[in-house]
């Protein structure tokens, strides 16, 4: 049942490695502090690591949460639902377009709806997610959470902000620093974070 998660995951951490190995080929010859231009390979890098990430924890949501316990479930709105709605309320008449499906097919289908919808912005709504498809997960002793956070955080910054630097002093380049280590980090806690988890959702 978690193959296909792995292999996505696998195969998406494959194209960041890849696209953070970029770096060493169009940086610019010599030493000394490399270029915002230089650099924007690794940003692009940490964006995609962090929609492989988002797209791991969509996967294992998906498998799970249909067959989680009702409490589960509540949060989730119908299926075909007018976006925003409340998941507690839908009129009768709702049921009508899902004629014909079994329950677990409209089960299934409102949790697809769902997850189009949702992001993960920290570690702590990771969590909380997790929890609430019943993988309690303790960084205790691994120390991924954090690295996963700054990582998000970043990500944010690079998308929305350009990774505007609001360093105003004389020198300082318009985006922030970023290094082939740091990115490097990032990529490995996130892989080792997703192999934990797998283990305890197989363990469930």
């Amino acid at each position: 049942m978690y193959e296909e998660i792995e292999e996505n995951f696998a195969r998406n951490i494959k194209r960041v490695k890849n696209l953070h190995s970029l770096y060493d080929t169009s940086k610019t010859q010599g030493r000394g502090r490399k270029s915002v231009q230089d650099t924007d390979v690794l940003r692009a890098s940490v964006v995609l690591l962090h929609a492989t990430l988002d797209n791991f924890l969509r996967g294992l949501i998906r498998i799970m949460l249909p067959n989680s316990e009702e409490s589960a479930l509540n949060s989730i709105p119908l299926a075909g639902s007018e976006k925003g709605g409340r998941p507690e309320k839908f009129y009768l008449g709702a049921l009508v377009r899902h004629k014909g499906k079994t329950i677990e097919k409209l089960l299934q289908e409102s949790v697809f709806e769902y997850l189009e919808q949702i992001s993960f912005n920290d570690t702590t709504e990771i969590m909380s997610r997790l929890k609430n498809i019943g993988i309690t997960y303790s960084d205790d002793g691994l120390d991924y959470l954090p690295a996963i956070d700054t990582m998000i955080k970043r990500r944010h910054n690079i998308v929305h902000q350009a990774d505007a630097n609001r360093d105003t002093q004389r020198g300082s380049y318009h985006a922030q620093s970023i290094n082939k280590g740091m990115v490097n980090g990032w990529i490995e806690k996130t892989e080792k974070f997703a192999k934990k988890v797998i283990e305890i959702a197989r363990s469930v």
